[in-house]
């Protein structure tokens, strides 16, 4: 296998290499079933199984040295700098490298490695240039970030390990959230934009970056009870597991809509779920957050986060008991400041993160022990987005290589 790769290492390598992690048409297949290809130049699909027996350095007598399951377990355990260099070796092994089973273990063996987020960037006088351009994280999906530029608006998906860069079709202008998703199911990525339309009525489109040069229209559905004066109140998006939830807290004439409109992805159909029962004096303290791959609504009563889970959207059911969760570092001198600059993020492995405090610090609480973890992200706004970022190879057909594009990044955003 070592002879294999160091035929193809050098100059022209490193080229092809760089230019492989930025264009993987089929990264975003799902192998974890069966881990396979498809030929270039056929239809046919051979398991991967018998590929690395065929590759596999062999004895006098023609016996493979390694049986395919020892290869795999390999290929699994080896870090992305000799993965990219060993996607040379041959088209199977690039399929293999690039697909879904490996980077699903690769993720699950690696340690979060950095939090990409938005930073509040001073103007400077001495770069007027760089003062036109401005970024803002929206997502991150398997080592992907999806961001936005200011003020052209543009989406880009990014991938820092490889630099591979595809500029998305632009937008509606009145794009009110945008998330980005993998759909198993489909073994497809899919990027959801929320926007108002030109009569403020909600809306949606759809993109699967890589294959589709514009954006596909959603009818979304009119949850308005009354005519009259559309006045938002709250509207949050969320994506959790495989679906996009957008919560509405309207106004509509004298009426208050409260729902949860939420879009499968994997069918692209839309269910309306209205509030459960719950007492809030003031709904800009409710935060809807990804809570295990469900959505949930959540607010801070005293010195416990009150959980209430949409248990199952597609049944429009709401899980009939709140939980209660003790913020035990709350009892330990918090400032009435500090409650109020309290913001969830998301919940995850029985660890809830949460933006902390006037300096707006990030920490991990873990429900179980009741023991915080804190992250080094000075400069995170507020309202900005957070994701724990782990390296892949993934990447879209169309991706290309931009190290301007990426150090303009790097120094408008946070990797802490």
């Amino acid at each position: 296998m070592e002879s294999n790769v160091s035929t193809r290492e050098g100059g022209e390598a490193s080229s092809k290499i760089e230019a492989q992690m930025a264009n993987g048409a089929e990264s975003s297949e799902d192998l974890t079933k069966c881990e396979r290809k498809e030929d270039y130049n056929s239809t046919s699909i051979v398991p991967f199984e018998a590929v690395i027996e065929f590759r596999s350095a062999e004895t006098e007598t023609g016996a493979p040295v390694f049986s395919s399951d020892v290869v795999i377990e390999i290929l699994c355990r080896l870090p992305l700098r000799p993965l990219a260099k060993l996607q040379l070796v041959c088209k199977e092994w690039r399929g293999f490298i690039r697909g879904r089973y490996l980077m699903e273990r690769n993720i699950d063996r690696n340690e979060v490695v950095g939090h990409w987020h938005n930073v509040a960037v001073p103007r400077d006088p001495a770069k007027p240039d760089h003062n036109d351009e401005r970024f803002m994280l929206l997502d991150g999906c398997d080592g992907l970030l999806l961001i936005k530029s200011f003020p052209t608006m543009k989406l880009t998906i990014w991938n820092p390990a490889t630099c591979g860069v595809l500029h998305l079709p632009d937008p509606h202008k009145n794009a009110f959230g945008v998330t980005f998703s993998y759909v198993e199911s489909k073994g497809k990525y899919l990027v959801v934009s929320l926007y108002d339309d030109e009569s403020g009525r909600e809306s949606c489109q759809v993109l699967t970056p890589g294959q589709s040069e514009s954006w596909r229209p959603l009818e979304f559905p009119d949850v308005a009870e009354a005519e009259g004066r559309r006045e938002k109140h709250r509207v949050q998006v969320v994506a959790a597991g495989e679906a996009v939830h957008t919560v509405l807290i309207l106004k509509v004439g004298s009426t208050v809509i409260k729902k949860v409109v939420s879009l499968d992805l994997e069918t692209e159909c839309f269910t309306v779920t209205c509030f459960t029962k719950t007492k809030i004096k003031n709904w800009r303290t409710l935060w809807a957050i990804d809570w295990n791959g469900k959505l949930a609504l959540t607010t801070i009563v005293g010195n416990d986060l009150h959980v209430t889970e949409l248990e199952n959207y597609k049944k429009q059911r709401w899980s009939q008991k709140k939980e209660v969760i003790p913020l035990s570092f709350l009892k330990e001198g918090s400032n009435d400041k500090d409650m109020i600059s309290l913001l969830p993020l998301f919940a995850k492995d029985g660890d809830i993160w949460f933006n902390f405090g006037e300096d707006v610090k990030v920490i991990i609480y873990t429900i179980e022990t009741g023991r915080t973890t804190p992250m080094n992200s000075r400069g995170l706004l507020p309202v900005g987005k957070l994701y724990p970022y782990k390296p892949t190879l993934v990447g879209f057909q169309g991706m290309q290589q931009d190290a301007k594009f990426g150090n303009r990044w790097s120094s408008l955003l946070k990797l802490g």
